[in-house]
């Protein structure tokens, strides 16, 4: 209330706190809201909005009013302006998707960086789950009271209910689904319930195509205002499919925060012996088939025949394999006894990844973010990448590494072993890399991007709020004024 700017019939009166009365055939005493209908004076001046703007007209429809000694003032509050230039918006985020993903690690870390640039958020995700801890732990704001998953019938009906109760209770400008499930629950909350606030479903977990059945030609068309996609295949596999028009498909890349990176100085070699000689090649990824692995281990064999001297560094967390399946494809592959695993990664990964002289993404599948693939490129490690999901995006925006084809082994190894060759490349790789991701993919201009293709699509920047007011005199107008 402190910092909202009041002007009436153009000309600014001052800070709120300053008012002790504003006449025009009505009176208000300080503070407004103690004098005002709550319900609507509360309502208009709810944060992030900074402007109020009061158009007193002299009794403008008195004789519509009931009873004597009430006129009519208008207010229309105006959206304040966040740190990135866009309108200041109140966003909500839901995603119940259970444990922790790329697509988990995008939206908390979108979130606190909106946050940060003005905007206001609510985070909406199951209970007792790690993205909800994740969310609580960046310090967003949180519902956890759903579980859009639940196929119960009674389940179901309760929490549309308590979708459409949360959406009137906290008036979101805009609704953000980072999950199919949220999705369609909101699309349905939508058509039974209404409500201002555009639909918009963001894309960050995996690179696979949209359905293209009648509920979603529904869902998309006729309830969805904008789909955020992580990278351009995503773009094209909506507009193709859904036969959705440019304009409602955005690609916003995610941001990396590069302060682990700054000064880095590498992780110590634990048991494995390694020396500072050995040329080390590095796969950071989760234990999944779709990171694969067995490709990797298949190409480090054929790198190891042609440059003995090579050690492996293998980091991750247990998935769908554990590490005694990728301690297995290793030991079938030969190459064991040159690996080092660290199956745990309860440090950040930034100084694993500072030892490698060359990074690889072997992933057959996903990579939506390939948020590994940016760490590498932060802590200036060239990169050997699979043409899969959001890589190719990043590796045509320059010079950081090689593209190559996805499963095929020999590929990954030729382009390995020609970094390793080249120390002069490797250097200016890695340098160009970590320049771009330090200058252009940082979490802010991404926040930053994503605020402005909202902002798109929340048509109501500004609107009026109506109600009576005891006049001045205790008098009521013959006739409206023409105006």
């Amino acid at each position: 209330m402190k910092s909202t700017r009041v002007i009436v019939d153009g000309g600014e009166i001052g800070p709120a706190r300053d008012i002790t009365r504003i006449t025009a055939e009505a009176t208000f005493f300080s503070p407004i809201s103690s004098r005002l209908p709550s319900f609507t004076l509360r309502s208009a001046l709810r944060p992030p909005f900074k402007t109020l703007s009061i158009h007193s007209r002299r009794s403008p429809h008195n004789h519509a009013c009931r009873g004597p000694g009430w006129t009519q003032a208008w207010f229309t509050c105006y959206n304040g302006r966040g740190k990135d230039g866009c309108d200041s918006l109140r966003i909500l985020h839901s995603i119940v998707l259970d444990g922790w993903s790329a697509g988990s690690w995008y939206a908390v870390n979108l979130a606190r960086r909106l946050d940060l640039l003005g905007h206001e958020n609510l985070f909406v995700c199951r209970p007792n789950c790690r993205t909800r801890d994740e969310a609580a732990a960046a310090g967003l704001r949180i519902d956890d009271r759903f579980n859009l998953e639940s196929k119960n019938p009674v389940r179901m009906a309760q929490n549309l209910g308590g979708l459409a109760g949360l959406m009137r209770e906290w008036k979101p400008d805009v609704i953000c689904a980072h999950w199919g499930e949220d999705h369609a629950s909101w699309g349905i909350v939508k058509l039974l319930h209404g409500g201002r606030a555009p639909l918009v479903r963001v894309r960050s977990l995996d690179p696979k195509p949209p359905r293209a059945h009648l509920f979603s030609r529904w869902l998309h068309h006729r309830q969805t205002r904008l789909v955020i996609v992580t990278n351009s295949y995503l773009r094209k596999c909506y507009k193709e499919r859904l036969g959705l028009a440019d304009e409602t498909v955005h690609v916003v890349p995610p941001g990396l925060d590069f302060a682990p990176f700054a000064d880095l100085a590498p992780m110590p070699a634990h048991s494995s012996g390694f020396k500072a000689e050995h040329p080390t090649v590095g796969l950071v990824a989760r234990f999944s088939p779709v990171k694969g692995h067995a490709v990797f281990f298949r190409a480090a064999r054929l790198v190891a025949d042609v440059i003995p001297q090579v050690r492996f560094v293998v980091a991750g967390f247990e998935s769908e394999l554990s590490a005694a399946d990728i301690a297995r494809m290793a030991k079938e592959s030969g190459v064991i006894e040159q690996t080092e695993f660290i199956t745990t990664r309860t440090g950040p990964s930034a100084p694993i990844i500072a030892r490698f002289d060359v990074g690889v993404v072997s992933s057959v599948y996903s990579e939506s973010v390939s948020r590994c693939l940016m760490e590498y490129l932060a802590a200036v490690v060239p990169a050997v990448a699979t043409d899969v999901g959001g890589i190719p995006d990043l590796l045509a925006a320059g010079d950081f590494g090689i593209l190559v084809p996805p499963r095929d082994a020999d590929a990954l190894a030729r382009g390995v072993i020609e970094l390793l060759r080249d120390r002069d490349r490797r250097l200016r790789l890695g340098e160009a890399g970590c320049e771009f991701i330090r200058t252009q993919r940082t979490w802010e201009k991404c926040a930053a991007q994503f605020a402005c293709s909202l902002e798109s699509v929340v048509k109501k920047k500004s609107w009026q709020v109506g109600f009576r007011v005891p006049c001045a005199g205790g008098k009521r107008d013959e006739k409206p004024d023409d105006d």
